[in-house]
């Protein structure tokens, strides 16, 4: 929040945004700065966001940390942050002798919405206890009904360098019962959902709810396809659920959106449902008439409408049938129920007081013990059939009864299960969204990337995708845990960066995702088909154990799926290799913060890449396709910008542009977005585009992909250099207006942010116009190279000349009051040069005193040194008050810096181990410094972000010294990937990796430390959110280390 002085100055700028905003809204379009109010202020979502839910860019639904669906984000750039009261599991235990209890799993309280009054809230919560290793997370539940513990493991399949589940818009949950008693007890979950998200349009009436199964046909007892309308179940396997099928508002024939809730049937579980009671408005006691089941039967049944709605058992209807790979599903009307096979009806304790209604609607689905198998699917989709009728005698009766005005309607899917004394059982349940086909605010519709594997036409789908997870998500955590277990087994890493570092990357799927099955903005002709491809392998399947992968993949996982009868692994090892041609990958997008709507934006994305880079490269070069492919197209209309009222064209071009477009225009098609600054003069852009392709290049080694983007590069820098250096020193300046990433931040003449960016990219230039005209051989190459060679080394002594004053660089050269502030990024060019292993911007000895300047005034005299970097400071300790962003804590930034401490105190410590006397000792100790410089300076984002403001799966980009936010949910901070990259990437060293609290321990104490910190990690929970009184969050791993 800006001060007095800064909040005058900035109310022109404010006028205008009031005026953009409220015009914008005006014409029905959605602007980019979510901001609302006569303040502007944005939503304020408070301290509950915990895990999202589901894969890469199929939509996402945001989970809080006590267990509510509370952030939706299914529709491009629409964030609704709403808690639906009937989105619930809840728990019922019988004993023998004794009343049953059942009981609500959340803390909240739903009894103001009609209908759930009945329904018992208010857990104490105290018994409640959330660990998040993202894509994981686990709740605990002590005692929640007396002498059961309950953990429910919530599993999305987010698994690198995998390019189809990974695309899932679904998420499992596994619960752990354990029954604590010395009797026997039955015990029922039940897993609610409403269909909706939670907006005026659940009770726009019209929706509709539709149960259905799914049969394993590679283990029918017949094989094969069974014809449409027959009841045989398969042996193994059965999946039962509900679609939730939901009329948008205003939404096109193809726009559908299906949830699916399903359960799987595990030896020893009962699966029972109700496909639809009202759980708001009209109708509403049917909610009240679903908790008395569950609370006195442990299962459920069909409720409502008049015995002609149901009809009878004899009078099966299936609606729809599809087969994918070894799956059908059969989906049938709300109220008719299938046959039970002989021997399977509502059997056991726990389900089978339900055995004698009279109503003949209650139905269990009873599975006897199984080995579970995994047989991998077929990718391509399976035949789609028009609907068949039973030919039996009967009624004519509706298929649905679609939801009437005013009335919200839910399903319900429960599991019971029979524990003997301190017996334990597992339960699965999957919940799934199906919106195959992505609209834009400007009509622009393209297929999500699923529909590659799954198909476009919606209906069956969720309920096969909720199939498909319960039967592969083991698969998907083991490889979760190969991705993860070398970094929470290293001793030499704090217990906060090992939690950081996975949960961060919750914005790439929370991140306002889309991910197309499309190519240049047009969707692709395959239609679920995939295509073949060739390449070179860049992905999972290369060189497994290469130093600096974080994590190459697991042949032993592949195999098992190979042995499954499947060829999509063979397809994805095709995706993993293919150089991100969007024939094979799509496109990807994602906005820059949950306020900051804007897509790609890109001189953020060059801190947030290293995440994709490391983790899905092939996605990344997709981006960097884009980009390029955007630079020379120009959109000459037009507009006036917001920071000083000018008009400006939109895309000049030869320019890069600051963004691909937002959710409300047409993304690809209509870039720069972005409407503050002109951004066609940015002096950042250009040289990050010149980065960021070559480092993609040197982490992939894809050739295609290289000569593809290298004659844009040539063209920008070319541009650049004829433009913006003005003295012929082969340094370009900044034109005294904030023309770069720092947006409201003045800067003038040569400067450290930019030209050091400028000088590693021209350095890059010489190394990527080797390797890409090298096949033209001749004087050609040679020439290029010679160029940039010399351009280089021009412009390097330039940017030492102009600011190097013997400590840092200065800011800038502007001969202004602040010129000689100390800029937390300042080094910037040189961490992205160091990354790709090229000659450095400074000189090793003028980067680690740089660095070390940054740490004893950014960020050790800011906020008491547990606030992360700030982004300037004067030399005599004070704040830079410039402007707003001097002032800031950057997030992105923060981890950056310090990613650029490590890799400068990795080769201080490799050299050191050259010199072993002398002069080599003293770059030890320069290295140890900097390595814990670099963990305590991003130790500071979580003592504030995850400990004190309270900012978790929302970290924003920036705070200041009170802790106000601005712009929470951001993708600069993806950045602490840039760590890893530098941790493994960078040469081994033999630098001391304890943090400052440690220092002094005998090795016996440190040895103990290290392995109660590990048994916090490893069992998924470095950061625990306490239920108690709101939000409290503790790290454990610390506290217990300072014992």
């Amino acid at each position: 929040m800006p001060g007095l002085k800064e909040s005058l100055s900035l109310l022109p700028l404010a006028w205008r945004m009031g005026q953009y905003v409220s015009g914008e809204r005006r014409e029905n379009r959605d602007p980019i700065f979510d901001l609302n109010g006569l303040l502007l202020q944005p939503p304020i979502p408070g301290p509950y966001a915990g895990v999202p839910l589901g894969g890469l860019g199929g939509g996402c639904i945001g989970r809080g940390f006590r267990g509510e669906f509370r952030r939706w984000n299914l529709n491009p750039g629409k964030y609704r942050h709403k808690v639906v009261a009937a989105n619930q599991f809840s728990v019922r235990v019988l004993r023998k002798g004794q009343a049953p209890v059942a009981q609500v799993l959340a803390v909240g309280d739903g009894r103001e919405t009609d209908g759930l009054r009945a329904w018992r809230w208010g857990m104490d919560p105290r018994v409640g206890t959330y660990h998040a290793l993202f894509p994981r997370a686990w709740t605990v539940y002590e005692e929640a009904v007396p002498l059961v513990r309950l953990t429910c493991r919530q599993v999305s399949p987010v698994l690198p360098h995998d390019y189809q589940d990974s695309s899932l818009p679904v998420c499992v949950f596994e619960w752990t019962v354990e029954n604590l008693g010395a009797s026997a007890a039955d015990v029922s979950i039940m897993f609610s959902f409403q269909n909706g998200l939670g907006t005026a349009s659940d009770g726009a009436g019209g929706h509709f709810n539709r149960r259905f199964s799914v049969h394993r046909q590679d283990s029918s007892p017949r094989g094969g396809e069974q014809e449409a309308g027959t009841t045989e179940e398969a042996e193994e396997g059965v999946v039962v659920g509900v679609h939730l099928h939901h009329q948008q508002e205003g939404a096109r024939d193809k726009d559908a959106l299906t949830f699916a809730v399903a359960a799987d049937a595990q030896s020893g579980s009962r699966v029972s449902l109700c496909s639809r009671f009202s759980s708001g408005g009209a109708g509403s006691k049917e909610a009240s008439e679903v908790w008395r089941q569950f609370l006195e039967d442990g299962s459920l049944r069909e409720i409502g409408g008049t015995e002609e709605q149901h009809g009878d058992q004899d009078h099966l209807e299936t609606l729809a049938t599809r087969t994918r790979g070894s799956d059908r599903i059969v989906e049938t009307s709300e109220c008719a129920l299938e046959r039970p096979s002989e021997g399977r009806g509502n059997g056991g304790r726990g389900g089978g007081q339900g055995d004698g209604h009279k109503d003949g609607r209650h139905h269990c689905y009873h599975h006897h013990h199984h080995h579970h198998h995994h047989h991998h699917h077929d990718a391509r989709n399976g035949k789609h059939r028009r609907p068949q009728h039973s030919k039996k005698a009967g009624p004519r009766r509706p298929h649905h009864r679609p939801s009437k005005a005013k009335e919200s309607i839910a399903a319900a899917v429960c599991q019971a299960v029979s524990l003997g004394p301190h017996g334990v059982a597992r339960l699965s349940f999957a919940l799934a969204w199906d919106m195959p086909i992505v609209r834009f605010g400007s009509g622009l519709a393209l297929p999500r990337r699923y529909t590659r594997f799954f198909g476009k036409e919606g209906g069956l789908t969720a309920g096969l995708i909720a199939s498909h997870a319960l039967r592969y998500y083991p698969l998907w955590e083991e490889e979760i845990e190969a991705w993860q277990r070398p970094v929470l087994e290293d001793p030499s890493l704090p217990a906060f960066y090992k939690h950081m570092l996975f949960n961060e990357l919750y914005f790439l799927t929370d991140g306002g995702t889309v991910w197309t099955e499309s190519r240049a903005g047009r969707a692709h002709e395959s239609d679920g088909e995939e295509e073949g491809g060739e390449g070179r392998e860049a992905g999972r399947d290369r060189r497994p154990d290469q130093e600096g992968d974080v994590w190459r993949g697991n042949r032993e996982q592949d195999a098992r799926r190979r042995a499954g009868g499947a060829s999509s692994v063979e397809n994805n090892r095709t995706f993993q290799s293919c150089h991100g041609e969007q024939r094979m990958v799509g496109q990807f997008l994602y906005v820059e913060g949950h306020e900051y709507l804007m897509y790609n934006t890109y001189d953020v994305h060059f801190y947030a890449s290293f995440a994709l880079t490391m983790l899905w490269p092939m996605l990344e070069l997709s981006v960097q396709r884009d980009v390029a492919a955007a630079v020379m197209g120009q959109d000459l209309g037009m507009r006036r910008l917001l920071a000083r009222g000018e008009m400006r064209p939109r895309k000049v071009a030869g320019a890069v542009p600051h963004d691909l477009g937002c959710p409300s225009g047409v993304p690809w098609g209509e870039v720069n977005a972005y409407n503050l600054q002109d951004v066609n003069r940015w002096k950042d852009l250009g040289p990050k585009l010149v980065l960021q392709a070559y480092r993609d290049y040197m982490a992939t080694e894809s050739a295609p992909f290289a000569r593809a983007v290298w004659p844009v590069l040539q063209h920008v820098m070319e541009a650049a250099l004829t433009a913006f250096d003005r003295d012929g020193d082969g340094l370009i300046e900044n034109s005294g207006f904030p023309d770069q990433t720092y947006d409201i931040w003045t800067v003038k003449g040569p400067s450290a942010y930019t030209g050091g960016l400028w000088v590693a990219a021209l350095t890059a230039m010489a190394a990527l116009g080797e390797a890409v005209t090298a096949t033209n051989g001749g004087s050609d190459a040679q020439a290029v190279v010679a160029h940039y060679q010399a351009l280089a080394a021009q412009a390097r002594e330039a940017y030492a000349g102009h600011l190097w004053n013997g400590t840092y660089f200065d800011y800038d050269n502007s001969g202004s009051p602040h010129q000689d502030s100390i800029m937390a990024d300042q080094m910037a060019g040189q961490w992205y040069a160091r990354a790709c292993g090229l000659t450095p911007v400074a000189k090793g000895a003028q980067a680690r005193s740089s660095l070390t300047t940054v740490f004893k005034y950014n960020v050790q005299q800011f906020a008491d040194g547990c606030s992360g970097a700030v982004n300037g400071m004067r030399p005599d300790g004070q704040v830079d008050d410039t402007c707003m962003q001097s002032q800031e804590v950057w997030t992105g930034t923060t981890y950056s810096v310090a990613a650029a401490m490590l890799q400068e105190a990795a080769l201080a410590a490799s050299e050191a181990a050259e010199h072993p006397e002398g002069r080599g000792r003293a770059l030890q100790e320069e290295a140890d410094f900097l390595r814990h410089a670099a963990f305590e300076t991003a130790r500071g984002l979580y003592e504030a972000g995850w400990k004190r403001f309270g900012y978790w799966f929302a970290t924003p980009e920036a705070w200041n010294h009170k802790g106000h936010f601005r712009s929470l949910g951001y993708m600069r901070p993806l950045s602490i990937w840039a760590m890893q990259w530098a941790l493994t990437r960078m040469p081994a060293t033999t630098v001391s990796a304890r943090p400052a609290e440690l220092v002094g321990r005998t090795d016996d104490e440190l040895e103990q430390c290290d392995r109660r910190r590990d048994d916090v990690i490893i069992n998924g929970a470095e950061q625990h959110f306490s239920h108690t009184n709101g939000v409290q969050a503790r790290n454990n791993a610390d506290q217990v280390c300072n014992k």
